[in-house]
C-alpha cells in the first residue's frame, strides 16, 4: 500500500466554468506531491482570463468578466484595471517570517498550446490571449514581492520543464493550468492557477510552501463549488462528503500501516514524553489569510470562487482532525517500535516543555503542526525533526527519529 502524506491543500473546483465566467477555459486539477513529470497543459483555453467569443458570420468578442468587448485593447484594459484594484489589496503579513529566497521562471511563451490548437486561431487573437495571460502572471508574482511571505523574489524565463532554484530556497514555475513549487531535494507541489482573486491565489501559493516543507501528513484536500458555498472533501484522490468518513478513511490507513511497525534494533532507551497538540483551535495558512481578507472588507465569503464560512470550517475541521490522527497514530508506532524504554503521550496546548523527568520530550508547537520538536535531558537546545522526504511509512518515521536524535545529542546505541 502506498502511503502518502497529509498535508493541507487549498484546491478550489471549477470543472466546467461557462465560457462568460472570469475562470472559463480552466479546468482545475488537485495538487499533488508525487514526482513531476512535464505534461502537456490541459485547460481548454490556456488559463487565459480573457476569452475568445465568437459566432458564424460575426466578428470575434473577447470576453472579460461577464462583459464581451470589441477590440483586445478594451478587455485587456479591463483586466488590468481589476487586477490592479485585487492588488492594491495585497499587504505585508504582520509579524510573518519570510519563507526565504523564491525564483520564479516563466516560459518565453506565455501561451505554450500545441500546435493543433492554434491552426484556427489568427495570431491578433492568439497575441491578446498571450498579453493576458502575461498581466495576470505578472500580477501574481507582483503579489508575491508585496506580501512579505519571501525576502527575495528574482524573475527569469526559460522553457527549462523542470527548473531548479540555483541560487534561491524556492523554485516557482507555471504549467498549464496549475503552479509548481520546489525546493532542493524535495518532489514540487502544485496548485491551481485559475483562483479568480489575487488574494486567493496568493493563499494557495502560501499554502503550497506549507505543504512542501512539511512534507509529513496524509493528503487530504477540497473540490469548493463554483459558487464558493460547498466543498466536497478529498483523500487520497477519492471524494467524502462528511467528516465521519474521510476520518474513518485516514484512520483505517494509519491502523494499517501501525500493524507494520516492528521493534527497531538500534534503541535509544530512556523515558520519552510525546507531547501532541489539539489543532482544533489552529487554521491553515491559506484560511487565516482568507479570514483576514474577510474582516477587512477585502473580499467577501462564497463570492468570486472564495469558500464560504461554512465551507471554509468544514476543510479546517477536516484538515486538523486528520493531522491529530495521524500525529496519534505516528506517536504509537514509536512506542511499538521499543526506540524508548518507556513512552507516555499527552494531546495538550504546548505553552511550556517539561524539562525534567523524561530523557526525551517530543512535542508539537501549538498551533504549527507538522515537523516535531525535540528536547533532551542531556542538553544542546531544542531541535527541530523533520520527517523523510516524499512518502514514507510509520517504520521509516520511527528510524528517521532515532536517527536524528542520535545525530544532535550524540547518544548511543542501546542494545
Amino acid at each position: 500500500m502506498r502511503v502518502s502524506r497529509l498535508s493541507f491543500k487549498l484546491v478550489p473546483y471549477a470543472a466546467a466554468m461557462v465560457a462568460m465566467s472570469s475562470l472559463a477555459g480552466c479546468t482545475i486539477n488537485p495538487g499533488t506531491t508525487t514526482a513531476h513529470t512535464p505534461r502537456t497543459p490541459n485547460c481548454s483555453n490556456g488559463c487565459t482570463k480573457i476569452v475568445l467569443v465568437s459566432k458564424p458570420g460575426l466578428p470575434v468578442l473577447y470576453s472579460f468578466g461577464t462583459v464581451n468587448f470589441d477590440t483586445a485593447e478594451e478587455a485587456l484594459a479591463a483586466l488590468r484595471d481589476t487586477e490592479a484594484t485585487e492588488l492594491a489589496t495585497i499587504r505585508p503579513v504582520k509579524g510573518a517570517v519570510p519563507y526565504g529566497s523564491i525564483r520564479v521562471v516563466l516560459p518565453t511563451r506565455p501561451l505554450q498550446w500545441p500546435a493543433s490548437k492554434t491552426a484556427n486561431i489568427p495570431n491578433n487573437e492568439m497575441e491578446a490571449l498571450s498579453q493576458s495571460l502575461a498581466v495576470t502572471r505578472q500580477n501574481l508574482i507582483a503579489s508575491l514581492q508585496k506580501s512579505g511571505h519571501f525576502s527575495r523574489v528574482t524573475v527569469e524565463f526559460s522553457d527549462d520543464p523542470i527548473p531548479a532554484p540555483l541560487n534561491a530556497d524556492y523554485v516557482l514555475w507555471p504549467e498549464g493550468d496549475n503552479w509548481f513549487l520546489g525546493r532542493l531535494g524535495r518532489n514540487p507541489v502544485n496548485f491551481s492557477a485559475s483562483a479568480s482573486n489575487i488574494g486567493f491565489w496568493l493563499a494557495l501559493a502560501s499554502d503550497a510552501v506549507a505543504r512542501l516543507n512539511s512534507a509529513s501528513l496524509h493528503e487530504v484536500g477540497f473540490h469548493l463549488s463554483a459558487d464558493g458555498q460547498h466543498a466536497t472533501l478529498l483523500y487520497e484522490g477519492a471524494p467524502y462528503e462528511d467528516l465521519i468518513t474521510l476520518n474513518d478513511a485516514v484512520a483505517r490507513d494509519n491502523a494499517q500501516q501501525l500493524a507494520l511497525v516492528k521493534p527497531v534494533s538500534n534503541r535509544l532507551g530512556g523515558n520519552a514524553l510525546i507531547i501532541l497538540t489539539d489543532h482544533s483551535a489552529h487554521k491553515p495558512f491559506g484560511m487565516r489569510l482568507l479570514d483576514s481578507m474577510y474582516v477587512a472588507g477585502l473580499a467577501r465569503p462564497g463570492q468570486n470562487g472564495l469558500p464560504s464560512i461554512a465551507a471554509s470550517d468544514l476543510i479546517t475541521t477536516a484538515a486538523n482532525g486528520a493531522l491529530l490522527s495521524t500525529s496519534q497514530a505516528r506517536a504509537a508506532a514509536v512506542g511499538m517500535s521499543r526506540l524508548f524504554d518507556h513512552v507516555t503521550v499527552e494531546t495538550v496546548p504546548v505553552t511550556d516543555v517539561p524539562t525534567t523527568g523524561y530523557d526525551y520530550v517530543l512535542y508539537e508547537m501549538t498551533g504549527k503542526p507538522g515537523p516535531w520538536r525535540l528536547h533532551a535531558a542531556s542538553g544542546g537546545g531544542d531541535v527541530i525533526l523533520t520527517w523523510p522526504k516524499g512518502s514514507s511509512t510509520f517504520q521509516q518515521d520511527v528510524g528517521s527519529i532515532g536517527d536524528q536524535i542520535r545525530a544532535s545529542q550524540r547518544a548511543p546505541v542501546v542494545k
